[in-house]
C-alpha cells in the first residue's frame, strides 16, 4: 500500500501495477455498457454527448484488458 498525492494505492503485488484483473474488467465492462445506455438515451434527449463518449472510452479499454489477459494465458 502506498499513498501517493493524496490517492490511496492499493497493490497486493508488484507485478501486477497498471492492470486489472480478469473480473475487474468484466465488471467495468458491464458498467460500461450500463452507461452506454444512459449516454444513449441522453444523446437523444438532450443532445449531451459526455457520458457517451465516457461509456465508450470504458468499454475500450475494459475491452483492451481483456483481450491483454486472453493472450497471456
Amino acid at each position: 500500500m502506498e499513498i501517493n498525492g493524496g490517492v490511496f494505492l492499493c497493490y497486493p503485488n508488484a507485478g501486477s501495477r497498471g492492470s486489472m484483473n480478469k473480473s475487474t474488467a468484466w465488471i467495468c465492462l458491464s458498467g460500461g455498457v450500463f452507461l452506454l445506455v444512459l449516454g444513449v438515451l441522453d444523446l437523444i434527449a438532450e443532445g449531451k454527448w459526455v457520458l457517451f463518449i465516457l461509456s465508450l472510452l470504458i468499454i475500450s479499454f475494459s475491452l483492451s484488458s481483456l483481450f491483454k489477459k486472453s493472450q497471456n494465458s
